[in-house]
């Protein structure tokens, strides 16, 4: 999940609740993201996201 975060890809989070939530990995903290119920929004900033293919083990 947090590759997908890093990647900007898609999140899908059926149980997250609605608005503000601080996207973590193993207690660091990786950036921001808002719930907006049918979609997420993820504020990495552009420059910032992996763009090589990366699979998850």
């Amino acid at each position: 999940m947090s590759l997908q975060f890093l990647k900007k890809d898609n999140l899908v989070l059926p149980d997250a609740p609605k608005g503000w939530l601080l996207a973590r990995h193993r207690g660091l903290n990786l950036g921001w993201m808002k719930n907006l119920g049918n979609r997420m929004n993820n504020y990495l900033p552009k420059d910032w996201r992996i763009r090589m293919d990366i699979r998850e083990v």
